[in-house]
């Protein structure tokens, strides 16, 4: 989906690395959290640098554009995750 100019291009490549790192480290994170069963304090943690992605975010803007359709893709899949995600819950309570 990264047509266009070859800037533009390569920083959509970038943005899709990245993506796709973050993606690995939740994947591990979740992974963590379900072997320690301490949720909480590490969700906390995680809000800071949340808020600190929105400005590259913002300038990330056209190219986020064409993304949409694939990430509307990504729905279905993430769903599924609830379930697993509520059942990691009781534990940290």
């Amino acid at each position: 989906q990264c047509s266009g100019g070859g800037t533009q291009r390569n920083l959509c490549h970038h943005w899709l690395n990245w993506c796709h790192h973050w993606l690995n480290w939740c994947h591990h994170w979740l992974h963590w959290c379900h072997q320690q069963y301490k949720l909480v304090p590490p969700l906390v943690t995680l809000v800071s640098p949340l808020v600190t992605l929105v400005p590259p975010l913002v300038t990330l803007g056209p190219p986020l554009v064409k993304l949409v359709p694939p990430l509307v893709k990504l729905v279905p899949p993430l769903v599924k995750l609830v379930p697993p995600l509520v059942t990691l819950v009781p534990p940290a309570v």
